[in-house]
C-alpha cells in the first residue's frame, strides 16, 4: 500500500512537472523578464529552478544611437548562448522604471504575445538550437514625449532533461532614448539660439550670435504643460548659464522671451 502511494505520488509529480514543460515550451506566461516592475524571472520554483544571471548584449535592437523617432518601427532581437545547450526560450517586455509598457510589441513568425501585448515570447517551433539561439520581431515606437524605454528579457537555456532543475536562467536590459527634436515657430524667430548641451545633466548654455539681444526670460515646462523653471532678466551676455540640475530626468520644453515676446522654443533633455 505505501509503496503504491508513493509510486502515486511520484507520477501525480511527473505529469504536473510536464504539464509545466508542455505549456513553457509553447511560451513563457506574462510577467517574467526581471523588469523592476515584474519583479521576478522564470527562475522560480514553479517554472525553472535556479537564479538569473545578469548579461549583456544578448538583446539588440535597430534603433540609431541618437534614439528611437516617435511611432517608427524597429527591429529587435533577442539571442541565447551557451555552449552544450539544444533548447531555449525567452520572454521580452519594453517599459518603464515602474513596469508601464512603452511602444507596441508585433510578434514573428516565431514569437507570440503575451499579457494584453506587453510580452512577448518564443513558440514551441523556435526552441530548438545548437549553443545558442536568437528571436527577432519588431516594436513600434511610442508617442512624442514618452523618453527614455527600457527593454528587459529573460532567457532560458536549458538542459532539455524534462524536469524544472538544471536550466540556466539568464537576463538583459537595454536602456534606449528618445531622439530629441528641435522645434521653432519660424513666426516668432528674430535670431537663432543655441541651448547646448541637450541632452544635459543639469547646466545648459543658451548662446546668440547677437551680444545685445533683448533677452528677458527663460521658462521651462514639463510635458504636462507645468511651469517648473522660470528665470527673468534685465540685461545679459552673450552666453548665458541655466542651472536645472534639480529637476528630474525626462523632456522638458524652454522658451525664451525677447522684450516680453516669445521668439524660441526647443525641446530639451535632462539626463543624470
Amino acid at each position: 500500500m505505501r509503496k503504491t502511494l508513493v509510486f502515486t505520488l511520484s507520477f501525480l509529480i511527473f505529469i504536473i512537472a510536464q504539464t509545466y514543460l508542455s505549456s513553457y515550451i509553447n511560451g513563457a506566461p506574462a510577467g517574467y523578464t526581471g523588469s523592476p516592475g515584474d519583479g521576478k524571472t522564470c527562475a522560480t520554483s514553479t517554472c525553472h529552478t535556479g537564479s538569473a544571471s545578469a548579461v549583456n548584449g544578448w538583446i539588440i535592437s535597430s534603433i540609431p544611437e541618437e534614439g528611437y523617432t516617435a511611432d517608427s518601427i524597429y527591429t529587435i532581437s533577442v539571442s541565447a548562448n551557451e555552449e552544450g545547450r539544444t533548447k531555449f526560450g525567452f520572454e521580452f517586455s519594453p517599459q518603464d522604471l515602474i513596469g508601464n509598457q512603452l511602444g507596441t510589441l508585433i510578434p514573428s513568425s516565431q514569437t507570440q504575445l503575451r499579457g494584453a501585448g506587453k510580452y512577448i515570447t518564443h513558440k514551441s517551433s523556435s526552441v530548438l538550437g545548437s549553443g545558442s539561439k536568437i528571436w527577432t520581431f519588431e516594436w513600434e515606437a511610442p508617442s512624442n514625449g514618452s523618453g527614455a524605454v527600457n527593454f528587459y528579457a529573460a532567457i532560458n537555456c536549458s538542459n532539455n532533461n524534462g524536469t524544472i532543475s538544471g536550466d540556466h536562467i539568464y537576463r538583459d536590459k537595454l536602456s534606449v532614448q528618445e531622439k530629441l527634436s528641435v522645434f521653432i515657430d519660424e513666426n516668432l524667430l528674430h535670431d537663432t539660439y543655441t541651448v547646448y548641451p541637450n541632452p544635459t545633466s543639469g547646466i545648459i548654455k543658451l548662446d546668440k550670435s547677437v551680444s545685445s539681444a533683448g533677452l528677458t526670460q527663460v521658462d521651462l515646462h514639463n510635458l504636462s504643460g507645468d511651469l517648473v523653471y522660470s528665470s527673468k532678466y534685465s540685461n545679459r551676455p552673450k552666453e548665458e548659464l541655466v542651472d536645472l540640475s534639480f529637476l528630474s530626468n525626462g523632456l522638458y520644453i524652454l522658451t525664451v522671451y525677447e522684450k516680453g515676446k516669445e521668439t524660441h522654443k526647443v525641446k530639451i533633455s535632462i539626463l543624470k
